[in-house]
Parts: C-alpha cells; sequence; structure tokens
C-alpha cells in the first residue's frame, strides 16, 4: 500500500510538472525572438541661424571660422557633400566639428527656457583670402545624428531644392590693390564730402560753383574728383584726393551737367550750349576738345566700344540718339528708339559691360529699353515692376554681365545684359533711391537714399544689403575714389 501510494504521488508530481514544462514551452514558442528595439528618432532636425560672426558679416578676419546652429546633434560626415564655402575665384575646403549647448529662448512674453542646441563648426584649411565676398552655403543633403534628413522652412523636408545661405565680407580694401573712398556731392551746400572705411566722413570741400555731377579720375597721387559746374562759363573743378583741395579748374563751354570716362578721357555734356567737352591728358596738360551740335540738344550721355551715345533733350524729338567717334566726337551716325520708349526722353543711358547693348530708361516711367549695337537694331524693351527710373549703372561680376536700375519707390532691379531679363531684386527704402556707384570689381554697389540720410552697401550677386553708411539730406549724385589702381 505504501508503495502504490508513493507511485501514485510520483505521477501526479510528474503530471504536474508536464503541464508546467508544456505551459513553458508554449509561452517560449509565442514570444520574439529578439526584444524590440528602442523607438526610432523621426524628428527632422531645424536650422536655426548662421553665427553672428559670418551672417552679412563686413571684414571678417580671415581666419574666421564658419559656425551653424541646429537645434540637435547633426551628423558631421554629411556636411562634406551638404555645405559649401566659397567666392567667386576658388571654393574653401576645410574639417567640421561640433559643440552642445543650451540656449535661452523666449517662450511667452515674460517667460523664457533654456533648449539644446548644437554649433556646426567649419574650419578653413587655408586662411581666407583678403577683400572677398564670401558665400556659405546648405543644402538638403545634411542630416541629424538619426539620419532625418532636409529642412522644411527651418525643419526638414524632402524638398530637393531646399537651401540656406548667408555672405560675408572678408577683411581688406575691396579694390584690387587699393583702398578707396567715397565722395558724396552736396548739391545744396556745393560742396563734396569723403567718407572712408565705409563710415567715416574724413574731409569736406566746399565752395564749387552749382555743382552738377561728379566723377573719379586717377590713381594715387592722381587720383582726382572732377566736379562739373553749372556757370555761365561752365568749369570742371579738379579736387586731388592726397591735397585734400581744388587744384585746378577747366574752362569746358555752358551748362556742364554730366560727366563719363572710359579710363583714358573725361567727357562731359552741356545742355545748354548742345555740345560735348573732351578733356584727355587728365590731371596733366587737361586738353579739351569741344564740339557743338547746332541741331541736337544733348541730354544723356554714354561711353563704350570707342564711342560716345548721347539721347536728345527735346521733347518734340525724343526718340533720337546719336553715336559719335570718342577720338573727334564726330556723329558717326544716328538711330531712332522711338520703338524703345513710348516717346519721352531718356532718364539715364548705359552701354552693357560686353559692348552689346545700349540700355536706355524712360524718364518718370519704369520702361527701359535695349538697343542691339552690332545690328544697330531695336532688340527689346523691359517693363519693370515699378516706377519711376531713377539711377542706372553697369557692371560685371563673377561671371555675371548686369544692368542695375533705381528707381523712386526704392526699389533695385538687376537686369543679366546677356539674357535680356531681370534676374534679382531688392527694395532697398520707402523712398527714392538717388544714385549708384560700384566698387572696382563690382562686388558692391553703393546707393544713396537723400531721405534716409543713409548710403547702403549692397552686393550685386546676389542683391543684398551688407552695409549701411550714416550720411546728409542733402546728398546727390556719389562716385568711388580708388588711391592706387585707377577709378571706376
Amino acid at each position: 500500500m505504501l508503495v502504490k501510494k508513493m507511485k501514485t504521488i510520483a505521477l501526479v508530481r510528474f503530471g504536474i510538472f508536464g503541464i508546467l514544462l508544456g505551459l513553458l514551452v508554449g509561452i517560449q514558442s509565442c514570444a520574439p525572438d529578439r526584444m524590440p528595439p528602442a523607438p526610432t528618432e523621426f524628428s527632422r532636425p531645424e536650422f536655426i541661424r548662421f553665427d553672428d560672426a559670418v551672417d552679412s558679416a563686413f571684414a571678417v578676419p580671415v581666419d574666421q571660422d564658419v559656425a551653424m546652429i541646429f537645434n540637435e546633434p547633426m551628423n558631421l560626415k554629411t556636411f562634406q557633400n551638404g555645405f559649401t564655402l566659397y567666392a567667386f575665384d576658388h571654393e574653401v575646403t576645410g574639417s567640421f566639428s561640433a559643440e552642445n549647448f543650451d540656449e535661452t529662448v523666449n517662450i511667452t512674453d515674460d517667460s523664457t527656457a533654456e533648449v539644446p542646441r548644437q554649433r556646426v563648426v567649419f574650419r578653413p584649411d587655408q586662411p581666407l583670402k583678403e577683400s572677398r565676398i564670401y558665400t556659405v552655403k546648405l543644402n538638403n543633403l545634411i542630416r541629424d545624428d538619426a539620419g532625418n534628413d532636409n529642412l522644411r522652412g527651418n525643419q526638414i523636408t524632402l524638398d530637393s531644392t531646399w537651401t540656406k545661405s548667408t555672405y560675408f565680407f572678408s577683411e581688406g580694401d575691396y579694390s584690387q590693390n587699393g583702398a578707396y573712398q567715397l565722395a558724396v556731392l552736396e548739391d545744396r551746400n556745393d560742396a563734396v564730402l569723403v567718407y572712408d572705411g565705409y563710415k567715416t566722413q574724413t574731409d569736406s570741400t566746399g565752395g564749387f560753383s552749382s555743382p552738377a555731377d561728379i566723377l573719379s579720375f586717377g590713381e594715387g597721387d592722381n587720383a582726382y574728383v572732377l566736379v562739373s559746374e553749372r556757370t555761365a562759363s561752365s568749369t570742371i573743378a579738379f579736387y586731388s584726393v592726397t591735397q585734400k583741395s581744388v587744384t585746378d579748374r577747366v574752362e569746358v563751354g555752358v551748362g556742364a551737367e554730366q560727366l563719363v570716362s572710359d579710363g583714358s578721357a573725361v567727357y562731359c555734356a552741356l545742355t545748354s550750349e548742345e555740345a560735348i567737352t573732351k578733356i584727355s591728358n587728365v590731371g596733366g596738360g587737361n586738353d579739351t576738345l569741344h564740339y557743338v551740335y547746332s541741331d541736337y540738344s544733348v541730354r544723356n550721355i554714354a561711353v563704350g566700344n570707342d564711342r560716345l551715345y548721347i539721347s536728345s533733350d527735346d521733347n518734340n524729338n525724343p526718340g533720337e540718339v546719336r553715336i559719335l567717334s570718342v577720338s573727334d566726337l564726330s556723329p558717326v551716325t544716328s538711330v531712332t528708339i522711338d520703338t524703345i520708349l513710348s516717346d519721352r526722353r531718356t532718364n539715364e543711358l548705359v552701354v552693357s559691360p560686353d559692348g552689346q547693348y545700349l540700355f536706355a530708361s524712360e524718364e518718370r516711367t519704369n520702361l527701359v529699353g535695349i538697343w542691339d549695337l552690332s545690328s544697330n537694331e531695336f532688340e527689346t524693351r523691359i517693363q519693370l515692376p515699378t516706377e519711376r527710373n531713377q539711377a542706372m549703372t553697369a557692371g560685371s561680376f563673377a561671371g555675371d554681365d548686369f544692368v542695375l536700375v533705381a528707381n523712386s519707390s526704392g526699389w533695385i532691379y538687376k537686369i543679366d545684359a546677356a539674357g535680356l531679363m531681370v534676374t534679382d531684386s531688392l527694395h532697398v527704402s520707402e523712398h527714392g533711391i538717388e544714385d549708384f556707384a560700384l566698387t572696382p570689381q563690382n562686388e558692391l554697389a553703393f546707393v544713396s537714399v537723400p531721405d534716409d540720410e543713409v548710403i547702403y552697401g549692397i552686393t550685386t550677386k546676389p542683391l543684398k544689403i551688407v552695409k549701411k553708411m550714416p550720411a546728409t539730406p542733402n546728398m546727390e549724385v556719389f562716385t568711388l575714389v580708388n588711391r592706387k589702381t585707377g577709378v571706376q
């Protein structure tokens, strides 16, 4: 009996053990073969900003690093293809590093919070070059540590066109071999103000007689600011940049107005006398050649292709442009640009940098007409979005030939001088822009806005305000003086 009872107990125990073992095997057979992974981080990284040291900065040291701020850790390897730093003549190579920090941000008007940030730093392999505009650009190839991509607005998206960029100027004097000054004409005070270093007025010279226009010419000790004076016996005053005084005056006729130069001579439009005066051997003998057009009223002048182009000041014949030889000022031919303009006079004339086209802006409208100088035929017209035309200038920078047109609404429009279309625009001010002055390399355009009492420094590729200089409400036209390499 005892043996039988023990067998029964053993069988019961074995049965219970078998049941438990079966349950365990069943549970294990239903369990996954590995534990679930940690949740994947899918949030897209947010680009916060470029560091202030390089964001539209001026006179940046050549050993400056470029820093970018993000809201989370980034994959630095992706910046090899997602980041570029370049000037018009070279691309910069370097390495990347990162550092995490906390930043205080405003949550509401009266509360703040500490939020995590990462600063990604690009360190160039070699010092930057002086006197360059550098472009910093991010594209959609950058990723965060989790592999998330492309910024949407400031956050990442699958938009393959996403970019963020900024521009800065490396330290230097921003001319090819020497610094230049900015000379501003105050016609109400009969004075010329000279600014140096883009910020400080270094000289003021008065005593001009009804000044109308100014132009820089020469280099080094022979750098001058020429001032046309509208008097009964008009003269051009020679203001010496080095001596800071008027050293000569040359009689040119009656009613001196606009001045232009081709680098070897200066040409002055005489609107009262219907004539042009040419000054050669400038700063030396100041030899003059005077040519009167008895049947033609001179308004605007432009020079290029060894030709001088003059537009008519006659309201009854506004469409005739005469083309003159720069050697003796004799007429070569004339063209009628009535098909370009709308029966109004020109406001400005400029020749495209390659000499292919003559651009004529119309007075009191937003129309710019373009004449093909090689075929001597009308090419096209451009109706700008806002009125009315004021200043106009032409230049070439980083492969772009362009014409800039400013108007009384404070807008600047950039016209591709080859494609003949508007490619960029910038609203500088609510007030009218009076004049342009391009730097020798054409990378900067200075524009005067008398009502703002400001001269703005603007990059030409792209159009962007990078500098403001205090000025006076009396400024009219102005020019740049290059101390060493000649004048723009």
